[in-house]
């Protein structure tokens, strides 16, 4: 197994700590070092699922997600994407969030499904564990292209907050912010202006609880602790190619007929107050996926699994309700 970076543990309640169980791994995929991991519950596991993370997060924010699934017999596996967390990066300067096309994540996510989740479940005797995809945000829209163009290895999908435009971008024309990215091709490898620009510095991070992500204090700073104890996991701002795929990676979920591949049951919840994707696109999105539910949570920021505990309850009470409709019992 490549080998990965030590992780330092910050100072934080045992809810967020990596559950007894978890187990780290990484594997080399057309190039591309992908760290992974996962934990299981102490019985017969109900299902699997698996996290897709957001924009420059990593396993190590979602341990308190997988304390949750875990105490609900369910197995929780979680790889980092390429450019991000413990995985490799596209760039000298790591801090840099950049792209050379969505389909790679989407090719990376399928090698892990088959090389490394399955037989894992299979070495543990739990080979015929229904797959329950949780994502957020860029691991929603990654999440879907999958579903919607790869074998479809999953009982259901669970879509929170998903990435399918950008709040402030995706209303402009298509024509317009195409062609603008496009032309920009020399300066891919650049920051874009936009609002979260540069290397990440924990003094430029506002007070706990009063950015655009969430509303509760703790849970919004878990990400500037695992970055200040483990410097490797530091992700700035996109680039200029990191958006420019960004958005033709949305556009090209924008085909009905593409849509239509994806019959399995899907979850989409939304924030109410995000501003960070664009729930307009979503809506319109998922009204052509067959049997999609919508669940909309007020009051909710772009992190719903991160906010204060009333939403974070109300999110998983609509996932336990959902699991009957995967063969989840």
């Amino acid at each position: 197994m490549p080998s990965l970076p030590a992780r330092t543990l910050p100072d934080l309640p045992a809810a967020f700590m990596p559950p007894a169980s978890w187990q780290d791994g990484a594997f080399v995929h057309e190039g591309r070092l992908l760290a992974h991991g996962y934990a299981l519950p102490a019985g017969t596991p109900r299902g699997a699922v698996v996290i897709l993370p957001g924009r420059a997060e990593f396993r190590e924010k979602y341990f308190e997600v997988m304390h949750d699934l875990l105490a609900r017999d369910l197995a929780v596996f979680c790889m980092d994407w390429f450019g991000q967390g413990s995985s490799g990066r596209h760039t000298r300067n790591s801090h840099k969030d950049h792209s050379r096309g969505f389909h790679h994540h989407v090719a990376d996510l399928n090698a892990y499904i088959r090389d490394a989740l399955t037989p894992t479940l299979h070495r543990h005797g739990f080979g015929n564990t229904p797959l329950l995809m949780l994502a957020h945000s860029m691991g929603g829209h990654l999440g879907l292209r999958y579903l919607a163009t790869l074998q479809q290895s999953f009982a259901g999908a669970v879509l929170c907050s998903p990435m399918m435009g950008i709040h402030g971008v995706s209303d402009k024309p298509a024509w317009l912010t195409a062609g603008l990215t496009a032309a920009l091709t020399p300066l891919h490898s650049f920051y874009a202006p936009l609002i979260w620009r540069g290397n990440w510095e924990e003094a430029a991070c506002k007070p706990p609880g009063q950015d655009v992500l969430s509303s509760d204090p703790l849970r919004d700073s878990i990400q500037r602790q695992w970055f200040a104890a483990n410097p490797h996991l530091q992700l700035g701002a996109p680039t200029w190619g990191w958006l420019h795929h960004a958005l033709a990676s949305c556009a090209s979920l924008n085909n009905i007929d593409l849509l239509k591949n994806i019959t399995l049951p899907t979850l989409f919840i939304t924030a109410g107050d995000d501003t960070v994707v664009d729930n307009a696109g979503t809506l319109a999105l998922a009204a052509h996926i067959p049997g999609t539910r919508h669940i909309n949570i007020p009051g909710a920021r772009h992190e719903i699994m991160m906010e204060r505990d009333e939403l974070r309850g109300a999110l998983f009470n609509h996932f336990d309700n959902f699991l009957p409709a995967c063969n989840i019992g």
